[in-house]
């Protein structure tokens, strides 16, 4: 039996207590409701789909002379991300079937996933640097949204602040 089937089941069991038992039944379905909006926001939630920032080794293959080489410490941050039917070798990226600006400073953009044999994959970017991180999604994804900050860009990008997949 389900909590919500027992929930219901309870309310008919107990009518006799009247209007002090509609009250707690009252209280009891809004947490249950409030638990049920929360857990349902946080499907978008958990480990963040692309690393904030990467590591990388470059090396140059042909220093001009009189110049000297050496390696920025900073590290390289998330530039942007891209979402792929299929492998990203192909380099054929989908478009997001919505996008909408929130408190007008953010801009959450969504994309839908229906079943696909070739499945669906990320890219995620990074700035100052070619190296690209891409996973294949879970098979259970059908769908990914991304947070930007519109007034903040890196290289002239929206900031992302979150990507998530449910």
């Amino acid at each position: 039996m389900t909590a919500m089937h027992s929930m219901w089941s309870n309310k008919f069991t107990y009518q006799h207590l009247g209007g002090h038992f509609m009250e707690c039944y009252a209280k009891m379905m809004l947490l249950t409701v409030g638990i049920t909006l929360g857990s349902a926001g946080s499907a978008f939630a958990g480990d963040a789909l692309c690393p904030k920032s990467i590591s990388v080794k470059q090396k140059i293959t042909s220093l001009p002379s009189s110049w000297e080489a050496f390696p920025e410490i900073l590290p390289y941050q998330l530039k942007s991300v891209s979402f792929f039917e299929g492998h990203p070798k192909n380099r054929v990226a989908l478009v997001n079937d919505n996008s909408e600006i929130v408190d007008g400073k953010n801009e959450i953009a969504t994309w839908n996933f229906i079943s696909s044999t070739k499945g669906y994959w990320v890219e995620c970017i990074y700035d100052q640097t070619s190296i690209a991180l891409t996973k294949r999604l879970a098979e259970i994804v059908s769908q990914c949204r991304v947070i930007y900050e519109r007034n903040v860009t890196i290289s002239g990008v929206q900031l992302i602040r979150e990507i998530a997949c449910k």
